[in-house]
């Protein structure tokens, strides 16, 4: 049987707008808005985002990316971790915001990667409560077939 592009599509935006309530409802402070970055070629550096959103007010976000067989680099101006683009704030009714990384997969093949993204901030106002809180992200590693070994 043979479906129609708008038959899928109708289909999606159904499955996605009866799951989103309950995905949502499940989520508390910061979380990526997305769980995966833009795919990246093997053994090619690479800037990649990670998306934020919450429904409490983060202050002082610091984030850190991590996987296996993955080298990460941070923004100049913090070199150690990364930050929201704007600021170290996010808040509820904001836009979501990115954190940047510069990864390098040592992959030789193409592969979908998990990398956990972990975050410390506080919870803002007179007396922040410090947290953290940790994600897997995926990672997409295109095969370079430049690469000569």
């Amino acid at each position: 049987m043979r479906k129609t592009l708008a038959t899928v599509v109708a289909a999606a935006i159904a499955t996605v707008a009866t799951a989103a309530p309950a995905a949502a409802a499940a989520k508390v402070g910061p979380h990526p808005f997305l769980d995966y970055v833009k795919p990246v070629k093997a053994h090619v550096a690479t800037w990649v985002d990670v998306w934020w959103d919450t429904e409490k007010p983060v202050c002082d976000a610091k984030v850190w990316l991590s996987g296996r067989k993955v080298e990460v680099g941070y923004p100049a101006n913090t070199e150690t971790y990364s930050s929201f683009a704007t600021a170290s704030t996010l808040g509820p009714k904001d836009k979501p915001q990115r954190t940047a990384f510069r990864v390098t997969a040592d992959y030789n093949r193409t592969a979908e990667v998990p990398l956990t993204a972990e975050i410390s901030y506080n919870t803002c106002g007179d007396n922040p409560v410090e947290k953290s809180k940790r994600f897997e992200i995926a990672l997409t590693v295109l095969k370079n077939k430049t690469l000569v070994l």
